[in-house]
């Protein structure tokens, strides 16, 4: 302490070491000194012994090492320090509160009216503790023990469109008359310069929260800081009201849902509470869920949060949307009507494979442009659907149930939730590749009954070659056991091996010139084939 206020007095103060004789020395010292110098000190006999000349509205603590009184010394005046007498404050400003300011202060004097009161060593006595405000006033110094907390701070002024938030320090009765105990806050709306009582703390002066609702919003205030009210309320518009301290809006204001007769709104129990927006009353558990159908008009209480808002989907007499089941996981499709999904209950989205889906694709904006709509993109929660054509066979494969089921034309196919599309491959060009193209539908008539392929014929003596053009085609019997007993099943299986084996190396054989024709007929076996040159 000694240290700090003799390193605090020699920045405040110009010292010289100097003879006490040699005056004109002194002279010479205090004539350098600043204007704004607080005090000028020199040494007088023994280096202990130091004189001070303090300014005006100056002050610093004297400490008695012999009996440990620390006694004010104020300017304007001369002061020398006795040998056993140490500064160990100051010279420091006196404590200046302009108007419209306040200060306060730790540890105040004890005053008898305007004078302070000295024990009998001389020592100031204190309240220790306790705090004291000081208005305006002439400028003051700190006895020693008193402390200034915070500096000077300008008087709080309540604005238009302003309050003023305070807290309670301990127990106490505010401006107004109302009780207030250790830690409540509340705010002061009338405008003007404030000036708080020592068991007030000033938190700061705010903007205006002003909550604006019309007859079609209501919001939900959270953490109410007065009396014994619920974490969280319902307030419904019209209305304008102010936040509270600490009062917060959960997610801000809400509209007011309005339900028309196809609407549905599912609810949520945040926690336990009695339901009086029905009638009878419903006692509600936490977590309890409902559905709440219109036409009707719902703000939920504060207990209640709203998990969706949705409508009737309506569906034609072929359409259809994938409903799964959010408890069990199952997923169905629901088709022919209009649907409302329950609150256990959600839309499901259904991938197809890329290859799948790019076809899929090219028939839905084949049909747009043919005028059937539909569109490119599909909603994937839709069933979806292909319509097949007279002339074409669609395969539909089950990969849990391991089932295939064909769909022939002319016929509107549905793709049930664990069903896929089997996509074929099928040969193309002259000459016949294998995998020139790809459907989702297999061809049972026109130009993909014969398959035209060139090849190239050497022979072997001579060594010429020409180019030989064979031209495949698949008949389908219009008579027999096979035609009679419908052989759409048994001609499927014959066309897929026709379309896969027909360009296989048995032409590679051949070694005539000519044009051939190689034609495959339908026995009862299925499986056999015969071959006409």
């Amino acid at each position: 302490m000694e240290s700090q206020s003799s390193t605090t007095a020699s920045s405040s103060c110009h010292c010289q070491e100097t003879d006490t004789d040699d005056t004109s020395t002194m002279a010479d010292t205090w004539s350098v000194v600043s204007e704004s110098s607080l005090a000028v000190t020199s040494p007088i006999g023994s280096s202990s012994v130091q004189r001070y000349v303090l300014r005006a509205f100056t002050y610093l603590h004297v400490q008695d090492q012999d009996t440990g009184v620390t006694r004010l010394v104020t300017g304007q005046r001369s002061f020398s320090t006795k040998p056993s007498e140490r500064v160990i404050f100051g010279p420091q400003p006196m404590v200046v509160v302009p108007p419209a300011h306040y200060c306060v202060v730790e540890n105040p004097a004890v005053r008898n009216g305007t004078q302070v009161a000295f024990d009998e060593f001389g020592q100031a006595l204190l309240r220790h503790g306790e705090r004291e405000m000081r208005l305006t006033r002439a400028p003051f110094p700190l006895f020693p023990g008193e402390t200034l907390v915070g500096g000077v701070r300008p008087l709080p002024v309540v604005g238009e469109g302003q309050v003023l938030r305070l807290r309670a320090l301990h127990d106490t009765t505010d401006s107004e008359g109302t009780q207030r105990q250790a830690g409540d806050q509340w705010l002061v709306r009338k405008k003007g310069m404030y000036t708080p009582s020592m068991a007030e703390e000033v938190v700061g002066v705010l903007d205006l929260k002003v909550v604006t609702l019309t007859n079609r919003q209501y919001c939900i205030v959270c953490t109410p800081v007065l009396g014994e009210k619920p974490k969280r309320r319902v307030v419904r518009g019209p209305l304008s009201f102010l936040l509270q301290p600490d009062e917060t809006l959960d997610n801000g204001v809400r509209e007011i849902h309005f339900l028309e007769a196809a609407d549905a709104l599912d609810l949520v129990a945040r926690e336990a509470f009695t339901d009086e927006t029905v009638t009878p009353a419903v006692e509600r558990a936490l977590g309890d869920r409902w559905t709440v159908r219109g036409p009707a008009v719902v703000a939920p209480p504060a207990e209640v949060e709203v998990l969706r808002k949705h409508s009737v989907i309506a569906l034609g007499a072929t359409e259809g949307v994938y409903v799964q089941n959010t408890e069990t996981g199952e997923v169905r499709a629901q088709m022919g009507r209009p649907y409302l999904l329950a609150i256990n209950e959600r839309l499901w989205s259904k991938d197809l494979p890329l290859d799948a889906e790019q076809l899929l694709a090219e028939y839905r904006a084949e049909a747009e442009a043919d005028g059937g709509g539909g569109g490119r993109w599909r909603d994937k929660s839709r069933v979806v659907q292909v319509f097949v054509r007279l002339d074409r066979c669609l395969v539909i494969e089950n990969p849990l149930t391991e089932e295939t089921r064909e769909v022939h034309g002319p016929q509107l196919a549905s793709l049930m939730p664990d069903e896929q599309f089997r996509v074929f491959s099928l040969p193309g060009g002259t000459p016949v590749l294998p995998g020139r193209s790809q459907s989702l539908t297999l061809p049972l008539l026109g130009d993909m009954h014969r398959l035209t392929d060139l090849i190239t014929v050497r022979d072997e003596e001579d060594g010429h070659t020409m180019t030989v053009n064979i031209t495949w085609k698949l008949v389908y019997p219009t008579s027999g056991p096979i035609a009679k007993n419908g052989a759409d099943e048994a001609y499927l299986q014959l066309r897929r091996r026709f379309l896969s084996e027909a360009p296989c190396g048995l032409i590679r054989k051949l070694y005539e010139i000519g044009e051939f024709r190689f034609q495959v007929v339908v026995t009862s076996d299925v499986t056999e084939s015969a071959s006409e040159y």
